[in-house]
């Protein structure tokens, strides 16, 4: 390693929106199509709104607990009419 004598540590991953360019991070540029460049918007990360860790988990929240009360409904129903007999 060329840098290690000299006690420079080179570059080899960039904060988000920014590409590694000549040993260097550069800012992301519109429409740039590198893999770290996906979802930036004037060099911040831009994530759309059905993609945020908040919505998917009270969605998440939602859909088990429906789930969860329609089974647990279709039990008791079946319970009760065993029941009956």
């Amino acid at each position: 390693m060329p840098f290690a004598s000299v006690g420079i540590t080179p570059i080899t991953t960039c904060p988000h929106c920014s590409k590694l360019v000549d040993g260097s991070c550069v800012i992301c540029e519109e429409g740039d199509l590198h893999p770290s460049c996906e979802m930036c918007v004037e060099g911040q990360i831009k994530i759309p709104w059905y993609r945020h860790e908040l919505l998917l988990s009270v969605v998440t929240t939602v859909v088990v607990t429906v789930a969860s009360t329609i089974i647990l409904g279709a039990i008791q129903t079946k319970i009760k009419k065993k029941q009956r007999r």
